[in-house]
């Protein structure tokens, strides 16, 4: 049997999205000719090739090192509070070297207060 360039994930989802029971390739194909008809592109990152989806990679070993290992989740609910209050603590309250090792909002307070200044 010839080994698929896919990975099982973009099988499964692909199968998920034709409806199941096809071959890949015929899955594939189906799901070029929707994307096609709706103006969608088709890319799919290679199975191993960190290169292809690097940013991707780097933004899921961060939440996985950060929340997932990190935090026990009682339910989808509370799932959703924790990502949500690491999301805000990492774009709002994290002090950033390139702002002078303040955080996002307190570099917008300082630089406000220095044009009023001005």
């Amino acid at each position: 049997m010839k080994k698929s360039r896919f990975s099982e994930e973009q099988i499964a989802f692909a199968s998920r999205q034709v409806g199941g029971g096809a071959s890949v390739r015929e899955v594939c194909r189906k799901m070029r000719v929707t994307g096609i008809l709706n103006g969608v592109r088709l890319g799919f990152s290679r199975p191993g090739k960190p290169t292809d989806n690097g940013l991707i990679k780097v933004f899921n070993g961060w939440l996985r090192a950060e929340c997932l290992n990190e935090n026990w989740f009682l339910s989808l609910i509370d799932a959703k509070e924790k990502v949500e209050s690491l999301r805000r603590h990492y774009n709002a309250d994290r002090p950033l070297s390139a702002l002078g090792s303040l955080a996002p909002e307190e570099f917008d307070a300082s630089s406000g207060q220095a044009r009023m200044a001005g």
